[in-house]
């Protein structure tokens, strides 16, 4: 037979309790940080969606571009410049900036450039016949003559693709991809 003392029963008790109430407010504190972590995360990417995102690069003007554009045949078009912003993904809306014309020797720039400009609306598919898994953006505005189709390399990179969504090929002078710029 074992005989508890009272007085040890209700030390034992005491830090019994105090010990539990250490541990959860331990764990209070914990779930409380945690939540304020989460919730901060969750506003910076609510912030990115608000800004719109400025795209920029330049192409060839090869015939499948040209036809893209409308650009006649008669006029001289060595290659395009191209600013792309994309408003937020709430109004899914473009506008699309094209330079194009005679490469001024020497420069990057043009002895007499034409200018191409629409705004329309954007969306997103998923799947090429390389990569199931690239997110492909498709530009519709009435002045082209038909989508523009750029697949998504990563949130920094759209490489122009053609109606099977297979990727433009560029030349010595240019590719086809256009680099998301920073706005200040």
């Amino acid at each position: 037979m074992v005989i508890q003392c009272p007085g040890e029963w209700l030390i034992f008790k005491e830090l019994s309790n105090w010990f539990m109430q250490q541990f959860n407010l331990s764990v209070r504190l914990f779930l409380i940080i945690s939540l304020v972590a989460l919730r901060s995360c969750a506003q910076n990417n609510r912030q990115e969606e608000t800004v719109s995102t400025l795209y920029a690069g330049s192409t060839p003007c090869d015939p499948f571009i040209r036809a893209q554009l409308g650009i006649p045949a008669e006029i001289k078009c060595d290659f395009i410049k191209w600013e792309l912003t994309l408003d937020p993904a709430g109004s899914d809306s473009f506008k699309i900036s094209a330079t194009y014309g005679e490469s001024k020797p020497n420069t990057n720039g043009f002895i007499k450039a034409e200018h191409f400009l629409a705004k329309g609306h954007y969306a997103f598919t998923e799947g090429t016949i390389e990569n199931s898994k690239y997110s492909v953006l498709n530009l519709y505005a009435s002045p082209l003559k038909s989508p523009l189709i750029l697949i998504a390399m990563d949130s920094n990179i759209l490489h122009f693709a053609d109606h099977h969504k297979r990727f433009l090929v560029g030349n010595g002078g240019w590719g086809y991809v256009l680099n998301r710029l920073q706005l200040q």
